[in-house]
């Protein structure tokens, strides 16, 4: 299939071999991939390194004492929200509007 064998040293691998790992993780970002869209976050300062962790270098935009906002590229669907209700409000969806309707939608389908 995609599976390349390369004989050479790290130092000498072909552009064909090298795995691109910020591409991989973005196109899947969980078993259950939904749409790719940019989208802009606000986060918990304290949540900065997590954040690096999660998507890697992103468009900062803007900082206050408590908060950071950014762009980021992400797969949008159940468990994007997933991973968003984990943090409990301190990382939200800023814009598009449009992104943060689809978010309160799935929400509201958790409640009875």
């Amino acid at each position: 299939s995609n599976v390349v064998v390369c004989e050479d040293t790290f130092e000498t691998i072909p552009a064909r071999c090298q795995f691109r790992y910020k591409e991989f993780y973005h196109s899947n970002f969980g078993m259950y991939s939904g749409r790719t869209a940019m989208i802009t976050l606000r986060a918990k300062l304290s949540l900065a390194d997590q954040m690096y962790d999660k998507f890697g270098d992103y468009d900062f935009l803007s900082q206050t004492p408590e908060n950071f906002t950014f762009r980021v590229k992400v797969e949008l669907g159940r468990t994007f929200y997933g991973w968003l209700c984990g943090y409990e409000g301190e990382v939200q969806i800023v814009e598009p509007q449009s992104e943060i309707t689809a978010f309160n939608a799935y929400l509201d389908k958790m409640r009875f």
